[in-house]
């Protein structure tokens, strides 16, 4: 899964990567239950990281791009984070929910 600044950004996609990252370093955060602008936010304050609250979902794509090289997460846990996540996206193009 392509994960960097440049558009174009897309809701389900950046959930999915929320809902990996949260899994993938064992954050007590709750992950997102649906494809929503507002959970998205709410899920991002609560990571942290610099991330200022946006209902935007392209500065969001953009925050969270600059969250995870802020988190110093090794390049092998990123790439096992988006890989997670494409999966996790798969399934949300197969069957609508959010995994």
């Amino acid at each position: 899964m392509k994960f960097t600044k440049e558009p174009p950004y897309e809701l389900g996609k950046l959930c999915c990567i929320v809902n990996a990252t949260i899994e993938t370093l064992n954050m007590n955060i709750p992950k997102l239950s649906q494809a929503s602008i507002y959970e998205l936010d709410r899920a991002l304050v609560a990571i942290g990281y610099g991330y200022d609250s946006s209902m935007d979902l392209g500065t969001q794509w953009i925050q969270l791009v600059d969250m995870l090289e802020r988190m110093d997460i090794s390049s092998e846990k990123k790439e096992e984070l988006l890989e997670i996540a494409a999966d996790k996206y798969e399934h949300l193009d197969t069957k609508g929910e959010l995994k």
